[in-house]
């Protein structure tokens, strides 16, 4: 065996053995745009069926209701109307077409992500999961810059739960990071849960 097969079979066996670095996150589609939420933030992944979900009265539009996993009562927030986007169109073939995107053939698949954050879990209606990524945290860009103003993905509807923004140098998208922490516990994910006042 020659030198050169010796060095580059080393250099193979180093790149096949050498970790990504960076954070992980899960890539998902939202209104038409791509956000990253953490991986270690998420309990599970799985997909959207509207037929377990069972709504609650008198709670805001983006709260879909309530499931049973695995006998623990979660609830079903619909992340798209919850950041002020516009809801799915109504279609033919049922009454929210968001219900129906996961059965149309090569269409996106709505999945829930289930967020914990100590013992709150909540789960998060998406459009469809793109993949996974790693970021490097110091490619991360700020929603403002050091002067403190606004950049322009602070405009974003996403923008008082995002961590900062991706360009991802594989596929050249921008991504905004979601911190799913803190969008859970916020006062507004967290008002329709608070026992009235008497």
């Amino acid at each position: 065996m020659s030198q050169a097969e010796v060095t580059k079979n080393n250099s193979l066996v180093k790149a096949e053995a050498e970790p990504q670095s960076g954070i992980q996150y899960l890539l998902v589609a939202l209104a038409g745009r791509e956000y990253g939420v953490r991986l270690n933030t998420l309990q599970e992944v799985m997909r959207f069926n509207p037929e377990t979900v069972a709504p609650i009265p008198n709670t805001p539009e983006w709260l879909e209701g309530i499931i049973s996993l695995r006998g623990t009562i979660i609830s079903v927030v619909n992340l798209r109307t919850f950041l002020g986007y516009s809801r799915y169109d109504t279609g033919p073939v049922g009454q929210n077409l968001v219900f129906d995107l996961g059965f149309r053939l090569g269409g996106p698949i709505p999945r829930l992500l289930v967020v914990y954050s100590g013992e709150l879990q909540i789960s998060l209606l998406v459009d469809d999961i793109l993949g996974v990524s790693f970021v490097n945290p110091e490619a991360v860009k700020p929603l403002k810059n050091r002067h403190g103003q606004p950049t322009g993905q602070s405009k974003d509807l996403a923008a008082p739960y995002l961590e900062g923004i991706y360009d991802d140098p594989l596929n050249g998208k921008t991504i905004a990071l979601l911190n799913a922490r803190k969008l859970i516990t916020s006062p507004q994910m967290l008002q329709p849960f608070e026992p009235l006042e008497t």
